[in-house]
């Protein structure tokens, strides 16, 4: 049963106060009295009546643009059906602009995996060597201890790395630290022992990871996929990419070399042939880098055609609103030594992007 746990994203509006967000198509935003560390304002947002996510407004840093916003969705909210649709609806009804993912979760719930083996043996297995991981990488391991220790989560990777995973008993995360009562639907729904349902999740942070169709050859960051992930037949794309690149288990056999060890095939399902995943390479990051230059630089020109050709009371906001964009895409990238030197970049873009 596969989902997406948690989404946040930034976004970007041309305005926000306590007229920008009315009640229309069943949405509700309430400015609440909270504030966040790098934020002044705190908003609430339900759809009719569910709650739904929040929203981050007024960034406190001057470099950061001032229309910047993040969202966080509510858990429960992201179980819905068709959940790519909404999100694309709820942002175009409210002119909300996608500008990339802080972090995306995505979680698959099973009771034992294809060949039968519970994962809590699966466990015991891999610490004891008895099952090999493809590749090196720093774990966490939590459990309980009784008779004997009791394995119920472990991480693979740390809390800086831009992806790490999990897998443990969500059965006692939900009792030991909040009860979904959402979730657990799901699982009588599909029939699940409720007595011990475990999770593997693959946590995201912003969106660098590159995707390569094996057949075109084509390479797109998340970041460029955008909200399209958020379609099930992408989002299951995905995750069985990320589960065939990092979750590689392999049965020790003699061989000296890891890659010459059977791989363990633990949910077949998801087996993924048609799609890799890697880092960005140093050449990709430059030439992204190149790319971002050549759209500052268009985004410049259409802010001196706006201040040249177009009345005040049109030209003031829209440049205001041009300039801020240009400073963030500056700022995001670490431009601002380039665009010191650039006479086309305007000086308040300069000073927007710290």
């Amino acid at each position: 049963m596969l989902s997406c746990d948690w989404l946040q994203i930034r976004i970007l509006h041309a305005d926000i106060n306590s007229q920008t967000f009315t009640p229309a198509q069943g949405y509700d935003f309430k400015l609440t009295d909270k504030k966040t560390q790098n934020f002044s304002e705190l908003w609430e947002v339900r759809h009719h009546g569910q709650l739904m996510a929040w929203i981050t407004a007024k960034p406190k840093e001057k470099f950061l643009d001032s229309n910047l916003m993040i969202i966080k969705f509510e858990n429960s909210y992201l179980y819905a059906d068709f959940l790519d649709r909404k999100i694309a609806n709820f942002l175009s009804f409210n002119k909300l602009t996608f500008v990339s993912f802080t972090r995306l979760d995505l979680a698959f719930d099973f009771c034992s995996f294809d060949n039968g083996m519970k994962p809590r043996e699966f466990v015991r297995h891999y610490l004891a060597g008895a099952i090999r991981k493809s590749d090196k990488t720093k774990i966490g391991l939590h459990g309980s201890n009784k008779d004997a220790f009791e394995p119920e989560y472990i991480k693979w990777g740390t809390n800086n790395s831009d992806l790490s995973y999990y897998m443990y008993d969500k059965v006692i995360e939900m009792h030991d630290v909040k009860h979904k009562a959402h979730i657990a639907q799901r699982w009588l729904s599909a029939g699940f022992d409720m007595s011990s349902v475990w999770r593997l999740e693959f946590r995201i942070k912003g969106g660098l990871k590159v995707l390569v169709d094996t057949l075109t050859g084509e390479a797109k960051t998340l970041q460029e996929y955008g909200l399209e992930l958020l379609n099930a037949q992408n989002t299951k794309q995905l995750y069985a990419t990320l589960y065939t690149r990092y979750f590689d288990f392999r049965q020790p056999n003699g061989q000296d070399k890891i890659e010459r060890m059977a791989r363990i095939e633990l949910f077949k399902d998801f087996r993924s042939y048609g799609f890799i995943v890697r880092d960005q390479t140093k050449a990709e990051s430059q030439r992204s880098n190149r790319m971002e230059k050549v759209f500052i630089k268009m985004m410049c020109e259409e802010n001196e055609e706006l201040n040249r050709f177009y009345p005040a009371g049109y030209r003031d906001h829209d440049s205001r609103v041009l300039q801020e964009m240009i400073a963030i895409k500056i700022s995001q990238n670490g431009l601002r030594d380039w665009a010191l030197n650039k006479s086309y970049v305007p000086n308040e873009c300069l000073v927007g992007a710290g």
